[in-house]
């Protein structure tokens, strides 16, 4: 049996005193039932893409403490004396994903976000009496990242710095007159030989000891 439309003024009641009657209703719950489900499942899809967004990245607390008011003086430190190496150039390429290079006895983590997008660098190893490094992004003079990187150099042709001497610190130097800057935020590894440090500009960086005590290193004893 056919329904008849409703008058445009409202619903009515239906004139057949017999008839399935609640057959019209459920016709009318199943045309309705596409939109409510297809409501349904764009609200849920909404809320499933707002949890997969992803993070925006490491926090600034989260970050290492970059505070420059204790580096303006050396406070009594001066460079490791190392072995003379051959200088060497090492270029490579990153992007916004970051990534770890190794080089050189250099290893440095650029972590994700921390460059905008694909961009070259430079790692030189200098011929020095000391342990430094040279970092340039290439096609800047001056370059900083959004988040700190961390930069972790092997000091193993240094010589035999013995267990119990100060830690050693890395330097932000002069790249000619060797002059110490900026003091880095880091860590000394004594039994791998390993030292590392963060920061957000590429510069010149260099290994020290406190002057107060002599050289730890031997550069003629490579010790293990």
């Amino acid at each position: 049996m056919l329904c008849r439309p409703r008058p445009a003024g409202g619903p009515s009641t239906p004139k057949l005193a017999h008839g399935p009657r609640s057959s019209s209703r459920q016709d009318s719950m199943r045309s309705k039932s596409p939109l409510s489900v297809a409501l349904a499942a764009g609200a849920l899809v909404l809320t499933l893409a707002r949890c997969a967004e992803p993070p925006a990245g490491p926090s600034a607390a989260a970050a290492p403490s970059l505070s420059t008011t204790e580096t303006l003086a050396s406070g009594g430190e001066s460079l490791l004396a190392c072995r003379e190496q051959a200088p060497r150039d090492f270029s490579f390429t990153l992007d916004a994903r970051g990534g770890r290079v190794s080089r050189g006895g250099v290893v440095l983590d650029v972590p994700a976000g921390a460059i905008p997008g694909r961009q070259g660098f430079v790692l030189t190893l200098p011929r020095s009496p000391y342990l430094e490094i040279d970092l340039d992004a290439v096609g800047h003079e001056h370059y900083t990242f959004a988040h700190p990187i961390s930069v972790t150099m092997n000091y193993a042709r240094c010589g035999n710095v013995a267990l119990s001497a100060p830690s050693l610190s890395v330097w932000n130097i002069d790249s000619s007159s060797k002059a110490l800057l900026e003091r880095m935020s880091g860590s000394d590894d004594r039994r791998g030989k390993w030292i590392t440090f963060y920061t957000d500009h590429l510069s010149g960086y260099a290994v020290a000891y406190r002057a107060r005590t002599e050289n730890p290193a031997d550069p003629d004893n490579p010790g293990e």
